[in-house]
């Protein structure tokens, strides 16, 4: 794709307040989308980990 169509994009989605992810955040997305919200790992969860620590930091 030519540079000009590619800014034309990215001016685009600045307008709109569209951030694209990075490859490691994408990876991290992945996994929380496939949480099942079963509960089993709220022990070692590292992403839920951070938003319980998050979360107490608020109180």
């Amino acid at each position: 794709m030519p540079e000009k169509e590619l800014e034309h994009i990215e001016g685009i989605l600045r307008e709109e307040g569209i951030i694209l992810m990075k490859p490691e955040e994408e990876e991290t997305y992945k996994k929380v989308e496939a949480c099942q919200n079963c509960g089993l790992c709220l022990a070692m969860c590292p992403i839920l980990e951070v938003l319980q620590h998050g979360a107490y930091n608020l109180l």
